[in-house]
């Protein structure tokens, strides 16, 4: 434990990957879509989402691990062959789903479970949200300390 304003010399630290999902494999991350157990960031919110058995399947016959979900998921939208008002989620286009086709209350639960996927806990919210996610990309966990 620190006290404040004593000198203290850290002689070891880890650097701590905040995001679960930059550390999964194809199998780990197949399994987190699979579970019917994933909770909301708000920890007062006993609701459960998933499991998210089409992206599983998908996610298992591509090959993706855990950083290439969150790169696709993260880049947005594609246009398509409609026009500039054709837009597809870019994730569910390159997993092979329509996502015309895919409930939109499917892709709501997965964005509310994808908040939730970080090591930290959540920081408290403002105004319209109670909780956001703590998002930090990682951060270091001091190990070793000598006065």
């Amino acid at each position: 434990m620190f006290l404040p304003n004593t000198p203290a010399k850290i002689t070891n630290v880890t650097k701590i990957i905040n995001d679960k999902f930059l550390e999964m494999d194809n199998n780990a991350l197949v399994a987190w879509l699979s579970s019917d157990d994933l909770r909301p960031i708000d920890p007062n919110d006993k609701t459960r989402l998933g499991p998210f058995p089409e992206l599983a399947a998908a996610v298992k016959s591509k090959g993706w691990n855990g950083r290439k979900f969150i790169d696709e998921y993260e880049g947005g939208y594609l246009t398509g062959p409609k026009g500039r008002y054709d837009y597809h989620l870019k994730y569910l286009v390159h997993l092979g789903i329509d996502d015309d086709k895919y409930p939109s209350e499917k892709e709501g639960q997965l964005t509310q479970a994808l908040k939730n996927r970080f090591k930290l806990p959540p920081l408290k919210g403002e105004r319209y949200v109670s909780v956001v996610s703590n998002s930090v990309p990682f951060y270091y966990k001091i190990v070793g300390v000598s006065q």
